[in-house]
């Protein structure tokens, strides 16, 4: 995709739905490596964006 082709949009937090394959879901246990990576961005920024895509409900009821 083309920079020009990009489109910024603003969303609701409330319309986020989690990426249920992200594999840090699950910070019980780890909350120094959780401070750690607050910190990180806090000090130095994010290194990507962070990307919201499009989904939908297919007629399994499964979340795409």
């Amino acid at each position: 995709m083309k920079k020009e082709d990009r489109v910024i949009t603003k969303i609701k937090i409330d319309d986020i739905v989690f990426d249920t394959v992200q594999p840090r879901q699950d910070w019980n246990g780890s909350q120094n490596k959780l401070d750690a990576l607050s910190k990180d961005i806090g000090d130095n920024g994010l290194l990507y964006p962070i990307i919201a895509s499009p989904f939908y409900i297919n007629e399994d009821n499964e979340l795409v």
